[in-house]
């Protein structure tokens, strides 16, 4: 959590050092580390630090904050029940600013980091007041809100489903479309090739691959932005007769080169 607030113990980093584009990147990459563990769910009261750090701090992008969302509905979700019932008041307050609006002033509310950020909470909401009903319980005017927020949040998320069909088909995603929905083509996420490389793997043939190695086409399309679809190919020649890459140097040369894409905040 520590890596994730971006203020390790110890550190004599400046104020103006933490809010470079590369401090940002480290807490998005470690709040994103955070979410795929159940148990840092229930390191209190450092998660929470973590999670309301990437929601509200002064220099956080929409990508920190939407990974901070992400966290708080892990949290929601899969803290032990005990912690989660201390401290549900506070994770319910940070958990309303950001569906009001509070953690995103700069964003139109139906911005597509907006969008995705209060789903996250209200997701987290659901969870929360699922386990801990006594929070929703104490107060009747706020289960109305959150009933009319949620509505108007689906009609914000319908309408930028829609804008991306729009954008992913003007960038030509419909002609890709039906060969990734076939089979014949399939994409490999960049985060994993990144986290492949970096536990020492190498390539192997695409029938071998686990499941998460590759994107889906919703998670294409969801990704796509005015600036293109975020699709790269690369090509080339096998390095032995046997393997194309048998010690995963083409492999790290390609990691690195992506590592250095993904810790760009612009990048979703």
């Amino acid at each position: 959590s520590e890596a994730a607030t971006g203020a390790a113990a110890g550190s004599a980093a400046s104020p103006a050092a933490r809010r470079r584009p590369s401090a940002v990147a480290v807490r998005t990459k470690a709040v994103s580390h955070l979410c795929r563990s159940v148990a840092a769910a229930s390191r209190f009261p450092g998660v929470l630090q973590a999670a309301f750090h990437a929601l509200f701090a002064g220099d956080a992008t929409p990508r920190l904050q939407q990974q901070g969302a992400a966290l708080a509905e892990h949290i929601s979700s899969h803290a032990a029940l005990p912690l989660l019932d201390a401290a549900g008041a506070h994770l319910l307050a940070g958990l309303l600013r950001v569906t009001r609006g509070e953690a995103t002033p700069g964003l139109r509310p139906d911005a597509p980091e907006a969008v995705s950020m209060r789903s996250h909470a209200y997701a987290a909401l659901a969870a929360l007041c699922r386990r801990v009903p006594k929070l929703l319980a104490a107060d009747s005017a706020l289960a109305t809100e959150l009933d009319i927020a949620r509505k108007n949040q689906l009609l914000l998320k319908m309408k930028v489903q829609v804008w991306r069909g729009k954008v992913w088909r003007s960038h030509g995603g419909g002609d890709l479309a039906p060969v990734l929905k076939g089979g014949a083509v399939a994409l490999v996420d960049a985060r994993w090739i990144v986290e492949h490389a970096e536990a020492g793997g190498i390539v192997t043939h695409r029938q071998a691959l686990p499941k998460e190695a590759f994107l889906s086409l919703s998670s294409l399309v969801e990704a796509t932005d005015n600036y293109g679809l975020p699709i790269a190919a690369l090509s080339y020649p096998w390095l032995t007769p046997s393997h194309p890459d048998p010690l995963g140097a083409n492999l790290s040369r390609v990691a690195k080169a992506l590592k250095a894409l993904l810790s760009d905040p612009s990048v979703p």
